[in-house]
């Protein structure tokens, strides 16, 4: 397992509509950070509740919430701890705003196997394919993904440590609208408010 880093990761999401909207969208990107890079990920959100204590008043129950991404046909996975929120604008003309404290390591995908084992559950999951751009700003990713429902195929992940799912077929576009999502983590020098002003300036530029 890599070293752990804690960061405030902010993004900004919004939908791209399927024909010229995508269309230009792509076009764009590729032309200011080059050749998008196709991704298919599964995502999986799981949760540990405390057990209450009877006539413990002094304790304080907080659901602890980690996140596995998994790429297709790897052995390696990315661990997602989630902490506080920060306090951001929910919504800023049709695009959502998130920002949340994040410790992030890449380990074995048998670590799956042991948060189960150490009582955390399944609350979510879902996969997802697209296009990736990297950006010239550190840390800073843009996505555009369609997700869509799947199941983890649990016998070859304990089996062999590979992860595979129920994968959508062809390649990126598939005739649907997208999840156009702009990640980036707040650095040394900028806020998180700095941060989700300059994605939001960069979704202003591509999206019309």
């Amino acid at each position: 397992m890599s070293p752990p880093k804690e960061d405030v990761q902010c993004i900004v999401r919004c939908v791209v509509r399927d024909g010229a909207q995508l269309e230009s969208v792509v076009r764009q990107l590729t032309e200011m950070y080059g050749q998008g890079e196709e991704t298919d990920t599964f995502h999986e959100r799981l949760v540990f509740v405390p057990h209450n204590e009877a006539g413990n008043l002094n304790v304080i129950h907080r659901e602890s919430l980690v996140g596995l991404e998994y790429p297709a046909e790897k052995e390696m996975c990315t661990v997602k701890y989630y902490g506080a929120p920060v306090n951001v604008p929910g919504e800023c003309g049709g695009l959502v705003v998130e920002a949340v404290t994040v410790t992030e390591v890449a380990a074995s995908t048998n670590i799956r196997r042991t948060l189960l084992k150490t009582g955390f559950k399944v609350k979510a999951d879902y996969a997802e394919k697209g296009l990736r751009f990297r950006t010239r700003r550190e840390t800073q990713l843009v996505n555009i993904t369609r997700p869509y429902n799947a199941s983890l195929i649990e016998d070859r992940l304990y089996k062999e440590g590979i992860a595979s799912w129920d994968s959508l077929p062809g390649a990126f576009p598939f005739g649907r609208d997208y999840l156009f999502e702009i990640r980036q983590y707040a650095g040394f020098n900028q806020t998180p408010e700095e941060v989700i002003s300059e994605a939001r300036a960069l979704v202003d530029r591509l999206i019309t």
